[in-house]
């Protein structure tokens, strides 16, 4: 008797689909997807304020060096409480001037970090 080779069956695809399937349905359902924060930004005025209107201003420049507050060095999670030093409870407007090696996120950085103090009125120049 002579040894024949079996015929080679043909692979089913139905149960690679179904953990396929099932993989990506377990990645979906078990990852986060982060929103996107939004910021919110004023349209400025005609350049004219009522002089019972006029705030005290403190200046925050954003360069690839880093930030300065009224031109001394500081870091950004300190943003927030050296605002309230220099206003003492009262409002203030903050003019954020932006160099042309500063990066866009440093912009949104400081914009989210500013957005916690109250009575703050923010103009982003460049």
């Amino acid at each position: 008797m002579r040894y024949q080779p079996k015929a080679r069956r043909r692979l089913s695809m139905t149960s690679l689909i179904d953990v396929i399937f099932l993989l990506l349905l377990f990645f979906m359902l078990s990852s986060t997807f982060s929103r996107f924060g939004e910021v919110k930004l004023e349209l400025g005025g005609s350049g004219t304020v009522a002089p019972a209107q006029q705030l005290p201003m403190i200046l925050l420049r954003i360069s690839a060096d880093g930030l300065a507050l009224n031109g001394k060095p500081v870091e950004l999670q300190d943003t927030p409480d050296a605002l309230g030093q220099l206003r003492d409870g009262k409002p203030a407007h903050l003019v954020v001037s932006v160099a042309e090696d500063a990066t866009a996120e440093g912009l949104v950085q400081i914009l989210h970090q500013t957005r916690s103090v109250t009575d703050l009125k923010v103009s982003v120049v460049r």
